[in-house]
């Protein structure tokens, strides 16, 4: 089993640039997510360790993406345009590739993440240090207090 990683946090906080530099690949960032998380969209992306795979394997929700990088963020944009209305709609992004760690890693609005959670999920709270007032910290600390009391396995990134 993967490992299981959420990354949450404020519309464009950073969690796309964050989940790119762990794939190693601009995919995301390129992408209109901000929108997505306002539409309530979860995004799950599965980095899968293929030792023998020569070059990296794109599948974007159950779509291969023969050409590369490149395909995957048009298929992923058609995607995201196509299910603009579609309140709780994942996105399931697949990499294969040698050069990857195996991980499952999700990006989702604050209000889904409970939902999500298992006691063996780690958690990525991204915040932009600009935006991180009372209101927000006491959004986070009360969600935070609810999954991880002793905040064992939650991880903070400004």
């Amino acid at each position: 089993m993967r490992p299981e990683v959420i990354v949450f946090g404020e519309e464009s906080s950073g969690k796309s640039c964050l989940i790119d530099a762990l794939l190693g690949e601009p995919l995301l960032a390129s992408q209109p997510l901000g929108k997505a998380s306002a539409r309530n969209a979860t995004l799950k992306v599965e980095l899968r360790h293929v030792p023998d795979r020569k070059k990296p394997r794109w599948i974007v929700n159950g779509n291969a993406c023969n050409g590369g990088l490149e395909d995957a963020r048009e298929v992923l944009s058609a995607e995201l345009r196509m299910a603009s209305g579609a309140a709780g709609k994942t996105h399931h992004i697949v990499l294969e590739s040698a050069s990857c760690l195996d991980v499952v890693l999700y990006e989702m609005p604050l209000d889904q993440v409970a939902s999500h959670c298992t006691p063996d999920t780690t958690l990525l709270c991204v915040q932009a240090a600009r935006n991180w007032d009372a209101a927000s910290k006491n959004l986070y600390a009360t969600v935070l207090r609810q999954l991880d009391p002793t905040l064992a396995r939650t991880f903070f990134v400004y």
